[in-house]
């Protein structure tokens, strides 16, 4: 025997299902702190039965279960299972795979699960007893434990020991045998007592058994005086009947003579009825007439109301609206006269402005001009002096100047021939690392798009599983109130079905009889049923039924007259009390006639209540001579109009539980509610396990949905890691492109810089040999030209007089 795997779902830190397999050899589960290696050992001390908290870390034991992140929904459950190798037999049980699992719901609720079989936690530490195994077993030994068994005192120390020799499996054996024989020694001295007990009672019992023989004794002896009197009372009885048949003569002609009356007096009482059908007909009509000409004056009132409520409504907005009128009348005056005033300061102010600004101009205009003048002639003084000193200078230095403008020029055209190759060649680099370049950023763009795809699918993912997640919380919510509904049910159905086998609600010497039929097959045989039991009522006319036989409900049916004796006389002898019988053989049905049943099947009534109920043909004696002729009907004017036209002849109640009995006597008011009655227990029951059977398949198709969502979100969890590796992997991939395309972009802009540099330089030698060439040109005008044009000193200081007067008047 050794561990095979250990599987976990939801408890603590592991939401998702895992599973650990024990290979052979040493498996060592590591991690850094809090990644929960603490959690495993836990796992398989609860498994094995813990009921501690504490021991597990915890201040209650709905801690075991994943209580959810930030990201993660809250499980409502957790279950773990260990499974175990069991070639050898080793445990127990003749399997060769061992699977023990514990379940728990956040209710508080756990299940221990032996191979998915329902079992005890007692099953489980007797299964692993004496094997070391268990939560307190030495196989299980925890950070301190080591300490804590060394440090323990003998006794405590003796327990593990004890585990590891077999020694406490034998001595729980022990334990168990001494309770027994505790429970039986406390069973004996009961039966002491009781025994005790009952010879307290035998001499009163003796006294008791005397006094019931001398009752026999005395009852024999009443029953042959009370034949001898029957006998004497028969002769008596015979001159009487002689007498009365006389009697009966005279009163047979009496009669003719009054049917005779009776029929005339019957005639005139149609009449009478007839006219006073007609009559309530009338009034019927002038009261709804009445009823609905009052209808359609409170309605015509009503709308009267409605419509001067609109009018006066219509006329307050009407004058709400005028006032907002002429206010904002008076206000767009006002506005008009501020525009009025403010358009004329306006035109005002701009006509001044317009003036001022064309005085300003024409000054602006004479001052820019003397400006202009004033400084074209300090220039032209200026460039005087110079062009004087310049010419001077110049003329000395033009030879010079020539020759080495000559050799700078042939340097500059050598340097751009070989900034042409050199132009070239960086153009063709630069080139090369920008297509590169731009292939690199479409490898980036590719993997970005990718890595866009799989982030919106981890995302679907994500959010399908919260979906899943949530859709698990609710199916394992509603199995939960299905399994508390039928639990209810169950305790409903396990009452009624109680109460029935008890004859709840029967009359103590009814209950009394059937129980002794159930366990005595010669009083069984006298009993058909109770009227109540044989018949089926629709629930529509249960309380009409119950009400019309009222204890006829309770009476017993029997085969015979001769059962019926027997019956009787089982309920005397053990002084049950009394009882009412129905021998088939002898009871007599009663029917409606043709009218009466014609009149039965009118408007607000259902019939006779014999055609309303269904029950075996057998028993059709009993429950028409009870239900025969009673009507149902729907209420106190259907019974009323139907027992008038039949002349109070049969029983009629209502559905509401009315009656009108045959003499015209009324009964009716309010009746106490009763949650289950004799004549619809069986419907309830019938109807208590439908709904148990319903509600068993609804939480058999949501635990196999439950099943399908669990399924699906595995598979969806697979998926989702599948992405999160796939994203990673594009991470690196386009960090990789990224990183290569900024080394290539720093390349295509040091190249670009080289190309730029070589430009510029060809740009600045170009520039430079045309300066040259045109220093070149001058030189040679200015040596055709000579000093003729130099302005003499006169006109220099003419000038210099001119532009000292121009100062003085310029000047403010």
């Amino acid at each position: 025997m050794h561990l095979k795997r250990l599987e976990m779902q939801g408890f603590k830190s592991f939401p998702d299902k895992i599973e650990i397999k024990f290979e052979d050899g040493i498996t060592a589960i590591v991690g850094p702190n809090g990644s929960g290696k603490s959690n495993v050992a836990d796992a398989i001390r609860w498994v094995l039965g813990e009921q501690s908290a504490k021991q597990l870390r915890g201040a209650k034991m709905e801690d075991v279960i994943f209580n959810g992140t930030q990201k993660r929904r809250a499980q409502s459950y957790c279950e773990v299972s260990l499974v175990f190798d069991n070639e050898d037999h080793h445990l127990g049980l003749d399997y060769a795979e061992i699977a023990v699992t514990r379940r728990m719901y956040r209710d508080g609720k756990s299940e221990y699960f032996i191979n998915k079989s329902a079992c005890r936690l007692r099953d489980i530490i007797d299964l692993f007893r004496d094997t070391g195994i268990g939560k307190e077993g030495y196989s299980i030994i925890g950070q301190g434990r080591i300490d804590e068994i060394l440090s323990n005192k003998a006794e405590d120390r003796r327990a593990v020991f004890e585990e590891a020799s077999g020694v406490a499996k034998f001595k729980a054996d022990r334990a168990d045998a001494l309770r027994s024989l505790g429970r039986t020694e406390d069973n004996l001295i009961r039966i002491d007592d009781i025994l005790e007990e009952l010879r307290s009672q035998i001499e009163p019992l003796q006294e008791q058994s005397e006094v019931a023989k001398r009752y026999l004794l005395l009852r024999d002896d009443l029953r042959y005086q009370e034949i001898n009197l029957f006998l004497v009372q028969a002769v008596r009885n015979q001159e009487r009947i002689a007498q009365q048949e006389a009697l009966a003569q005279d009163l047979a002609v009496e009669l003719e003579n009054t049917e005779v009356a009776r029929g005339e007096l019957a005639e005139e009482e149609d009449s009478v009825f007839s006219l006073m059908r007609t009559q309530e007909a009338h009034a019927v009509q002038l009261r709804e007439s009445v009823v609905e000409s009052t209808a359609k004056e409170q309605s015509c009132e009503g709308e009267i109301k409605v419509l001067q409520e609109r009018i006066a409504s219509g006329e307050r907005e009407n004058a709400r609206i005028q006032s907002d009128e002429e206010a904002k009348l008076i206000r767009i005056e006002q506005i008009n006269q501020q525009l009025q005033a403010l358009q004329t300061s306006c035109d005002d102010t701009t006509q001044s402005t317009q003036q001022r600004k064309d005085e300003l101009d024409a000054l602006q205009v004479t001052f820019d001009s003397s400006a202009a003048e004033l400084a074209a002639q300090e220039q032209a003084l200026e460039d005087a002096k110079g062009e004087v000193i310049r010419r001077l200078n110049r003329m000395s230095d033009i030879k010079s100047r020539r020759s080495q403008l000559e050799a700078m020029r042939q340097g500059l055209m050598e340097r751009q021939s070989a900034c042409d190759g050199e132009l070239s060649r960086a153009q063709e680099f630069a080139q090369s690392v920008t297509d590169e370049l731009e292939e690199e950023r479409g490898h980036a763009q590719t993997v970005r798009n990718l890595l866009t795809t799989a982030e919106v699918d981890r995302n679907t993912y994500l959010s399908n599983l919260a979906d899943l997640s949530k859709e698990e919380t609710g199916i394992m919510e509603r199995i939960g109130r299905m399994r508390d509904e039928m639990g209810q049910s169950r305790t409903r159905l396990k009452l009624m079905e109680q109460m029935k086998r008890d004859y709840e609600g029967f009359h103590s010497a009814v209950r009394n009889l059937l129980r002794d039929a159930s366990r005595e097959s010669h009083l069984g045989a006298c009993v058909c049923g109770v009227v109540a039991e044989i018949m089926s009522v629709p629930q529509k006319y249960e309380k009409a039924i119950e009400v019309a036989l009222g204890t006829a409900l309770q009476n017993i049916i029997t085969p015979d007259e001769a059962s019926a004796k027997r019956l009787i006389e089982h309920l005397r002898a053990h002084q049950y009390g009394r009882a009412t019988f129905l021998p088939l053989s002898g009871i007599q049905s009663r029917s409606l006639n043709g009218k009466e049943a014609a009149s039965a099947k009118g408007r607000g009534c259902f019939g006779a209540a014999s055609d309303l109920v269904s029950y075996d043909a057998k028993y059709r004696p009993a429950i028409e001579n009870l239900l025969g002729r009673v009507v149902i009907v729907e209420d106190l004017d259907a019974g009323i109009r139907l027992a008038r036209e039949n002349r109070y002849s049969f029983r009629i109640v209502t559905l509401a539980g009315d009656v009108l009995n045959s003499g015209g006597s009324m009964t009716g008011g309010s009746m106490q509610s009763r949650s289950t009655s004799i004549l619809s227990r069986d419907r309830q029951i019938e109807d208590e396990q439908a709904k148990l059977a319903k509600l068993q398949r609804e939480s058999e198709e949501l635990t196999a949905e439950a099943e399908q969502i669990k399924t699906e979100a595995q598979r969806i969890s697979q998926r989702l890691h599948d992405v999160e590796e796939q994203i990673a992997n594009l991470r690196v991939e386009l960090g990789q492109h990224q990183e290569r395309a900024n080394i290539l972009e720093q390349n295509a802009a040091d190249r670009q810089s080289d190309v730029e540099r070589v430009e510029m330089e060809q740009s600045a030698l170009a520039e430079s040999l045309q300066d040259i060439a045109d220093e070149l040109t001058a030189i040679d005008s200015a040596s055709e030209s000579g000093d003729g044009t130099a302005a003499s000193d006169e006109d220099i200081s003419r000038m210099q007089q001119s532009l000292n007067d121009k100062r003085t008047a310029h000047e403010p």
